[in-house]
């Protein structure tokens, strides 16, 4: 099994809504440190959470989860380094 399809079972886990969003936050940290590629893992991961949530829509973890992986998304694009002016 790879490391995403652990890190979306792990989220499916049964838990309060409160422990789902903590612990899915560290499975997510988790998965992304196995990673090779940064960006592309968190759009494989983001691309997972959005069919889950279709398929799930009763279960809000999944656009909780979704916004906390944009969020690693935009740091991630804010630690890119400027182009240099142009002159």
């Amino acid at each position: 099994m790879d490391r995403l399809q652990e890190c979306m079972n792990a989220l499916r886990r049964p838990a309060s809504e409160a422990e789902r969003v903590h612990l899915g936050e560290k499975w997510i940290d988790q998965y992304l440190q196995a990673a090779g590629d940064r960006e592309v893992s968190l759009n494989r991961l983001l691309d997972a959470l959005i069919k889950e949530a279709e398929q799930r829509p009763s279960e809000d973890i999944w656009i909780t989860m979704q916004g906390y992986v944009q969020l690693l998304l935009w740091k991630l694009e804010s630690e890119e380094p400027l182009p240099p002016p142009e002159e």
